[in-house]
């Protein structure tokens, strides 16, 4: 073997060494972190400041842990990864401009856990326009001008123990094919719809909502599925509560298409309309086991009482 050859080997093998060690499993972010110790990994004992840096040194399917009390920065997601906090502590996000969170990549799977998302001029908390899946828990994700969180893609939605409020137009607004379940979380004060199956472009799509145990409350509209195209929107709700919104449940539609709702063992009170179809038509099916009262109307439109098994 020539020593050109010899040499050329080492290099190649160090080359990939560096490339094998340049991305872990697992990193971290606190705010006595500094972004160059991306050099090291973003360690433990040497953690990165933003979860930006971090992803750059995360496998794909890692994971970025926050340590302590900060202010994370936005972040662009471009991988399968998780970024999580106990919840015992602050770990922020915020944004004065775009996105909060950015998902924008195929194929990607994303958990967010733990994390306080705060606008602050930005327009939507986190807005996912292409990947695989994203689960949401144990988050609160308030004040941004346009959405909590914004869904323009056929992507599995969960949504868990987490509290959505104080958002200009909507709290969770999925279009597409997207199929979203929602457990335990609240809706609070979001200056238009709390829980919103929507599609206005795109014909020919059905994304749904699942939603149970959660509340939606102070919302121009609670749970509202709607759709401008030739489409079918849905949303269930179950074991939940409207209250005290503008529209507790509801489906629009206007272009063709249906938007369908579907109630079961859900409280719906003090609202200026309790169950409507805002004389648009579309199908609104009740398990017959609600507790619909004490709202200006109880119920405007249709409403087929499917019983229950």
């Amino acid at each position: 073997m020539t020593g050109i050859r010899k040499a050329a080997i080492a290099i190649a093998g160090m080359i990939f060494c560096s490339i094998a060690s340049a991305q872990v499993q697992r990193t971290f972010v606190a705010s006595y972190g500094s972004d160059t110790n991306t050099a090291t990994n973003c360690g433990f004992a040497s953690p990165c400041r933003g979860f930006t840096a971090a992803q750059s040194v995360t496998n794909s399917g890692g994971e970025i842990v926050a340590l302590d009390a900060a202010g994370y920065g936005a972040v662009a997601i471009t991988k399968s990864i998780s970024i999580i906090a106990d919840p015992g502590f602050y770990a922020g996000i915020s944004a004065s401009t775009g996105n909060a969170v950015t998902i924008a990549t195929a194929s990607v799977n994303v958990r967010l856990s733990g994390l306080k998302i705060n606008g602050i001029g930005a327009n939507n908390g986190i807005s996912m326009t292409n990947g695989a899946s994203l689960t949401i828990d144990n988050c609160t994700i308030s004040g941004f001008s346009n959405n909590g969180v914004d869904i323009n893609t056929g992507a599995k939605v969960r949504m868990v123990d987490s509290l959505v409020m104080n958002n200009g137009n909507g709290g969770l607004v999925v279009r597409k094919n997207a199929v979203a379940t929602v457990f335990n979380s609240q809706f609070l004060g979001n200056g238009n719809v709390g829980v919103w199956a929507l599609e206005n472009s795109t014909a020919g799509t059905s994304p749904t909502i699942s939603v149970t145990d959660s509340i939606a409350a102070g919302n121009t509209y609670g749970y509202i599925a709607q759709t401008t195209v030739v489409t079918t929107r849905s949303i269930s709700v179950s074991n939940s509560s409207a209250d005290d919104n503008g529209t507790g449940l509801g489906v629009a539609i206007s272009g063709g298409g249906n938007a369908v709702l579907v109630v079961g063992s859900t409280k719906v009170t003090h609202n200026i309309t309790g169950i409507t179809d805002f004389g648009l038509g579309g199908t609104m099916r009740s398990a017959g086991n609600n507790l619909v009262n004490d709202n200006g109307a109880n119920v405007s439109g249709t409403l087929t009482n499917i019983g229950t098994m």
